[in-house]
């Protein structure tokens, strides 16, 4: 790493060095003219530029114009995955927004739908009850009736029974006393 610092040092000294001898050349080089003279009269020398400085800007322009266009292309590419993520994104949250609606819907519906048939089921167990109570006191009413029937049979059989065991009661000691006198 030391190293490193010690040749960028060394070549920012040499590029100071460099410039003030390129500085030195331009003064040389160049005069200012004045709006006086002709431009013709001033020119002195003329700058051609090497030849192979043509073909390396071209390779280097077209080095440029390929990053560029690779850039560009890579920028669209980006853009066109952001809108599609972005068209994507939206279109969930529009489908979890309907599926939210949906499911509260359905659950209202389905509160509702409870909440009848729950009212149905009781007002069907209070209409059986009242139909178990009528037939229950039908039923002991018509027990009761049945059995108070039977009691006054059973009493009607027993005062028959009575009186016939009476009656023979009074044919055995009518047939004694008879008997007796005899």
């Amino acid at each position: 790493m030391k190293a490193l610092a010690v040749i960028g040092m060394m070549s920012a000294a040499l590029a100071l060095n460099a410039s003030n001898a390129y500085a030195d050349d331009l003064d040389v080089t160049m005069d200012v003219m004045d709006s006086s003279s002709s431009a013709v009269d001033k020119l002195t020398n003329t700058i051609e530029l090497p030849t192979h400085a043509a073909e390396m800007t071209q390779q280097h322009s077209g080095h440029g114009l390929d990053t560029a266009n690779a850039a560009r292309e890579s920028a669209s590419e980006l853009l066109d995955a952001n809108s599609h993520s972005e068209e994507a994104s939206d279109n969930a949250n529009d489908h979890a927004a309907l599926a939210s609606d949906n499911a509260n819907e359905h659950a209202d519906l389905a509160g509702d739908n409870a909440s009848e048939m729950a009212a149905a089921a009781s007002d069907n167990a209070n209409e059986h009850a009242a139909l178990a109570a009528d037939n229950a006191n039908e039923a002991a009413a018509a027990a009761s009736d049945n059995a108070n029937e039977h009691a006054a049979l059973a009493s009607a059989n027993a005062n028959e029974a009575a009186a016939a065991a009476s009656d023979n009661a009074n044919d055995h000691a009518s047939q004694g006393l008879a008997n007796a006198g005899r």
